[in-house]
Order: structure tokens, then C-alpha cells, then sequence
């Protein structure tokens, strides 16, 4: 409900964060904004000083406001999504002229059916932010002649930092893609932000309806939803899937909470919403009883055994640590195979102590690779090492080997996050020791 007060009220507005709608002397509604002291920002607006969006004229809105609307709101998220929706509905002039100067920002969500010849990537929904609303042709590249059709946008919003945030927290409740995904785990699958490259497609498309749902103001629909879905688990003794839909709830209610707030778009101290723990991958559920924060994954790249190469990426807190990313180049008296390779990059990453040591060490092969890297421990005397691990994945069954085990762990039995985590850090190594064998090959070829 919209609540009034006359020009000379002013001060009697409240000094809360909520959405102001400033009217002419005919009650129609010519800006609409938000903020977190309404009463503070429409003084700065009714001051007679030039306005920015109208540089050629006195401050319109000091001079043809009559009356101010205004509805509190519990908190910025909140507010933020009332005044997208109040522009839509009273298209304000002063808001238009500011859209028409690319300053707004609007979410479009990209409907599956999106047809491509790249059959590399997945026909999933994906979500986007863009200043300008565009028409998009389902049949891009099969049918340059097919119609196209609207996409669905959400906006306008006025703050795009704002808008950036609040879409970070719910992709933490329910996880969306920003484009088109390929076939292999990207940066943010291991994290669960992304739904990753083996996508379950109904849940994705219903992810993307939770979301559309809460930017149009009908958070408490989605929220009776999930409350049903939990119900339904729980009554049938599903207890971990009930959990889950609990844990979207309280995230959900911890976003439009009084005590949330905007912090910058790029500010790292943004708490997380207790929904994802990221700081430890375990291997408990396997009866390991062991887990890790930090991990190293090691890849060979050669042609023929020519230009070996080695490469070491870093994993911690499941983020890839890019300043501990090193690169070996393999001399061997004799022709090298693959297992004394290994042994030789994890032997010359061994006389590094002031590296620090992971709680993993994850190298690319079967058996025989884990075999030899092991090995190199023992040509590399005073070297202590405690608390680490050794585990080998292999890439063409996509199993995992362990120390003392003899059967390997296929990553399907794996916890998602876990499975990601390993395959992201499989997949960077191997990238980083590729583009680095492709350059020492070009550099030679030049001589």
C-alpha cells in the first residue's frame, strides 16, 4: 500500500529504506526511485539544483513536484524489485528518459529451446543481464528465416550493482547458467553455482521459474512452494531431500531479511549464505574418514615424449589459487615414458618446501602414475611431508584411484560437489600444461 504526503511534509516522510513515487499537480506519477532513507533522497531531489539526466534545465522534479508516495520495505533486495515493478506499471517519463540513456538494467532469461549447430553445448535455460531488452531467434543458426520471438526480461532496474548482488545470492539457492554450457565443468560447477555439464533440465527450467518469480515480487508464492516440497519429503521419510528444501527456505528468508544489506558488487567480504560450505571436500561418505581444503592436480603434455612438459594448479577452498600455478619442463637422460615423467615433476615440485604442501596431491593417470609419483617421495631425501595425500583420476573411465585401495571410486558415486571439484581441477591442469607445450612447440618451430 502506497501512503502520501504533501510537498511541504517533507520531513515527516520516514527516514527508512523503501521506494518513493514523486507525482505532479495532475497525481501522475513522473519519478519513481528507491532508497535507503526515503526522506533524505527525495529532499536531495526537490533541492532546486540542475539534474543530471537533463542537463539543459532547471531541476524538473524540484520544480513540478506536488505530492510524494512511498512504501517501506523490510530492506533493500525488497525495495530494489517494488520500484522495478512500479516502473513497469506507471512508465514515469523521468524514468523513461533515463532508460532511453542505457542507464537501466534488465534480466532476460533464455528459454531452452534454443536450437544451435555447436551440439558442444547444452540446450539448457540460461540467464542474463543487458541495459536493452532484444527479440531472439530460437533457430539462430538452423534457420536464419524463423521469426524471432520475445524474450522474457525483467526490469527495469535502476541499480545494476544491486540487482548483480541479489542474483549472486539466489544462484546459491538455485543454481542458473549465464550462457550456453559446454561439456566439461566450468569454474563455477564445483561450487554448485552452475547446475554443471550433465544437467538435470526440468530442474533447471524450474530454478529459472523460482527466480522469475522472486524478481516479480512473488517471493512469498515461491517460499510456500518449497515449504510444500519439504512437507512432501518429510512425510515420506526423506529426510536429506526435505533438508534441502529447508535450507533454500532460510536462505531465501535470509536475503529479505530486515538485517540484510547492499554491500559494493565487488566487495569480498559479502558473508555467504549458509546453503554452500565450500572450505572442505570430504571423502567421509566413502569411508575414508579424511577430507581436504587445498589440493594440487598435476598433468603431463608431450608429442611423441618431444617437449615434455608438467603442469601444477591449485586448488584452495575450491577456488583455483592462480599464483601458485607452476610449469616443469622434463629433461630425461634417457626416452621418457609417462610414469617417469610424473615421478619427475612431482620429484622437482618436492624440492620446493616453501611451496606450500596441499592436503591433496591429484595426479592425472591410473595406477602406474600414482605408482611413480608416489616413488618420487623417496628420491627426495629430508623431505617431510604430513598430512597429505595421494589420489590418481583417470580420465577415460572417470574413476578414481587411492593408496591401499584396490578397487577405484567411480566419480558417479561421488558427492556432486566433490565429483566437480576434481574434474574442474583435472580438466585446468591438463589446459595449463597443453597451452604451455603448444608454446615451447611454436618457439622451437620458429628457430
Amino acid at each position: 500500500m502506497i501512503d502520501y504526503a504533501k510537498r511541504g511534509n517533507v520531513n515527516k516522510l520516514p527516514a527508512k529504506v523503501g521506494v518513493y513515487l514523486l507525482r505532479d499537480k495532475n497525481n501522475k506519477t513522473i519519478y519513481i526511485g528507491k532508497s535507503t532513507n526515503i526522506k533524505e533522497r527525495v529532499k536531495t531531489h526537490l533541492k532546486n539544483s540542475r539534474w543530471s539526466a537533463v542537463p539543459s534545465a532547471a531541476n524538473p522534479l524540484s520544480t513540478e513536484t506536488k505530492t510524494i508516495g512511498y512504501i517501506i520495505t523490510k530492506n533493500e533486495p525488497e525495495a530494489l524489485i517494488k520500484e522495478s515493478e512500479l516502473i513497469k506499471k506507471h512508465k514515469p517519463r523521468y524514468n523513461i528518459m533515463l532508460r532511453d540513456d542505457k542507464q537501466y538494467f534488465y534480466v532476460g532469461f533464455i528459454p531452452q529451446e534454443n536450437k544451435t549447430r555447436n551440439k558442444k553445448l547444452k540446450k539448457s535455460p540460461y540467464l542474463t543481464i543487458t541495459h536493452q531488452p532484444k527479440t531472439y531467434n530460437h533457430y539462430q543458426e538452423a534457420d536464419q528465416h524463423r521469426a524471432e520471438k520475445p524474450v522474457p526480461y525483467i526490469g527495469p532496474f535502476t541499480d545494476g550493482g544491486s540487482i548483480k548482488i541479489v542474483l549472486r545470492y539466489l544462484r546459491k539457492i538455485f543454481p542458473y547458467y549465464t550462457k550456453p554450457h559446454g561439456n566439461l565443468p566450468c569454474q563455477y560447477c564445483h561450487i554448485e553455482l552452475c547446475p554443471g555439464p550433465n544437467p538435470n533440465i526440468e530442474e533447471c527450467k524450474k530454478n529459472i521459474l523460482q527466480i522469475k518469480q522472486i524478481l516479480n515480487g512473488r517471493k512469498p508464492r515461491v517460499i510456500t512452494s518449497l515449504k510444500k516440497e519439504m512437507k512432501k519429503y518429510s512425510d515420506n521419510l526423506e529426510f536429506e531431500k526435505a533438508d534441502i528444501f529447508k535450507r533454500q527456505i532460510l536462505a531465501l528468508e535470509n536475503i529479505f531479511s530486515h538485517n540484510f544489506q547492499m554491500q559494493m558488487a565487488n566487495d569480498k567480504s559479502m558473508p555467504e549464505i549458509p546453503i554452500i560450505k565450500t572450505k572442505k571436500f570430504g571423502f567421509e561418505k566413502l569411508g575414508f574418514g579424511w577430507s581436504f581444503g587445498s589440493l594440487e592436480a598435476y598433468d603431463i603434455s608431450n608429442i611423441q615424449g618431444k617437449e615434455p612438459v608438467a603442469s601444477m594448479v591449485r586448488f584452495d577452498n575450491g577456488k583455483p589459487n592462480k599464483k601458485m600455478y607452476r610449469k616443469f619442463r622434463i629433461r630425461l637422460p634417457e626416452k621418457p615414458d609417462d610414469f617417469a615423467m610424473m615421478r619427475e615433476a612431482i620429484r622437482r615440485r618436492l624440492r620446493h618446501p616453501e611451496w606450500p604442501y596441499p592436503d591433496l596431491f591429484l595426479i592425472d593417470g591410473g595406477k602406474g602414475q600414482l605408482s611413480a609419483a608416489l616413488s618420487a617421495i623417496s628420491l627426495n631425501t629430508g623431505c617431510k611431508i604430513s598430512n597429505t595425500r595421494f589420489a590418481a583420476l583417470a580420465k577415460q573411465e572417470n574413476e578414481l584411484f587411492i593408496p591401499g585401495r584396490k578397487e577405484s571410486i567411480k566419480l558417479a558415486d561421488m558427492d556432486a560437489k566433490l565429483r566437480n571439484l576434481l574434474m574442474y581441477a583435472r580438466d585446468e591442469s591438463h589446459r595449463f600444461a597443453v597451452t604451455y607445450h603448444r608454446k615451447l612447440h611454436r618457439k622451437k618451430s620458429m628457430l
